[in-house]
């Protein structure tokens, strides 16, 4: 019966250079930069639903902002209530406004 070849040291330690020759050389990310990745940031306070649904439409090939996940919701008025300042503020999302997005955006829920 034949043996499986083996890989010498020495034959390997060329490609290992090679490899280390075309490493990626970019400056390192933070973590902030880490888990923002691919992740669509909210940016109003009671956002986070429509900033979650954009980050899956894009992760499902239809690339969104968040105020274009907004806009699928609610469409051109969003809803606005008096904060606990009085100034206005977004209405907090529910799942059944992330829903209608979602159906709006052509994906079955």
């Amino acid at each position: 019966m034949r043996s499986a070849p083996t890989l010498s040291p020495v034959l390997l330690l060329p490609c290992f250079f090679a490899a280390c020759a075309v490493a990626d050389t970019r400056e390192p990310a933070s973590l902030v930069e880490l888990r923002a990745r691919g992740a669509v940031l909210q940016k109003h306070e009671y956002s986070c639903g429509a900033a979650a649904l954009a980050t899956l439409m894009s992760l499902f090939g239809s690339p969104t902002t968040e105020n274009e996940a907004l806009r699928l919701i609610f469409g051109s008025e969003l809803p606005v209530v008096a904060g606990k300042d009085g100034r206005p503020q977004l209405r907090a999302l529910n799942l059944e406004d992330l829903e209608t997005g979602a159906r709006r955006a052509g994906f079955k829920v």
